[in-house]
């Protein structure tokens, strides 16, 4: 069966949104094919309705009158935000009641301005510094995670426009600054020049400082694929926002595409993303990437995408510096393996990354066979 939509006024809205419900779609069907994922996220719809309004009503006001308490540390800072987004994969109406007021939103952004780009404490190259910077990173990782689950799926509430184009859009500039920016690190371990060292020993402290490091490239890692997701929600967002025929309109691709290049943390942070996007699609020895890798791969290449599209600066500092990788990273043989046709976000990933190849090499990319293209 075929649907025929018919736009009758140029600038309606309403094919960005049907666009992003597609979106959704693929992302959530995705998900769900990890049965874990279907256990939590998909909690959502099978349990909807189990709880009535009122006493999720008085779980929001609880736990918005704890997070807001200036006293709280941050491990109780940590109790609190992962009580908010376990209760939120579970009940929808918790976004609703989180875009009601902004008071929450801002709370967690000035969070994470306290621990990023640096941290609030001194020293984070010793023993305790080191496992003190893993536990802000942890945190700071929860935060950008519950930040983007508000985000998901949460078009329909006319009060999150509201939310973010509050005070000239400063919460959203201040919340691309932190994720993108490149925080301070402990210094990577060196072991001591002794006798045991020469000889390839290490003490079990030498063994849990390079254990330490493991750790905190773990969480970076980590860090940057959460802000990836939350910045994939953003663009997402101000299409969503870009249309009517006022140049004026605020918040939408144009003003996030000038915040992005206006910031000197912004090609850095595309190195980040675009390096592990191209570990994710070259060849290896892993064939198959899980659903969350595949989902990832895509808010990736959408991000790159849009920059093509819409940011000149940015789009040359992708061409100038990437050419290499894109010509021969990128093999429509490997994609095919590496995002297996069963995964529903396969092929429109796939069409994404020809695209963005397309506007890299200049000159059109076709990754696979054209008879795969017809729906």
């Amino acid at each position: 069966m075929t649907l025929h939509l018919y736009m009758l006024v140029p600038d309606s809205k309403m094919l960005v949104l049907i666009r992003s419900a597609v979106n959704n779609f693929l992302i959530r069907s995705t998900l769900y094919i990890d049965s874990e994922e279907l256990t939590q996220d998909g909690a959502l719809y099978l349990q909807k309705g189990k709880h009535s309004s009122v006493k999720i009503d008085m779980l929001f006001s609880t736990l918005t009158k704890e997070l807001m308490d200036p006293g709280n540390t941050m491990e109780q800072t940590f109790e609190l935000v992962q009580e908010l987004k376990t209760a939120t994969e579970k009940y929808f109406h918790l976004k609703r009641l989180f875009w009601k007021s902004g008071d929450i939103f801002a709370k967690l952004v000035s969070i994470l301005k306290v621990y990023l780009p640096k941290s609030p404490h001194a020293n984070i190259n010793n023993d305790l510094g080191r496992a003190q910077r893993a536990d802000e990173f942890e945190l700071i990782i929860l935060i950008i995670q519950t930040i983007g689950l508000m985000f998901r799926e949460t078009e329909i509430f006319p009060s999150r426009l509201r939310v973010l184009r509050s005070g000239s859009g400063r919460l959203i500039q201040d919340l691309i600054e932190v994720i993108t920016c490149f925080p301070s690190l402990p210094v990577k371990y060196v072991p001591p020049t002794s006798k045991a060292s020469k000889l390839l020993m290490q003490t079990e402290a030498d063994k849990w400082k390079c254990l330490a490091d493991m750790e905190i490239h773990e969480l970076f890692v980590e860090f940057t694929s959460a802000s990836t997701s939350v910045l994939f929600e953003l663009l997402v967002i101000a299409q969503q926002s870009h249309w009517g025929r006022s140049e004026n309109s605020f918040f939408n691709v144009n003003w996030l595409m000038n915040v992005l290049e206006n910031l000197n943390t912004t090609n850095k942070f595309l190195e980040r993303i675009i390096g592990q996007a191209m570990r994710f699609v070259q060849p290896s020895k892993k064939v198959e990437l899980s659903p969350q890798e595949a989902i990832l791969v895509f808010q990736e290449f959408y991000i790159q995408h849009a920059i093509m599209v819409y940011s000149p600066p940015l789009a040359s500092f992708i061409s100038n510096n990437y050419t290499e990788e894109f010509k021969y990273y990128i093999q429509g043989p490997v994609l095919q393996e590496k995002l297996p046709e069963f995964y529903p976000i396969s092929m429109r990933t796939i069409l994404l990354i020809q695209e963005v190849m397309s506007q890299v090499l200049q000159k059109k990319v076709q990754l696979l066979p054209e008879k795969r293209f017809i729906q």
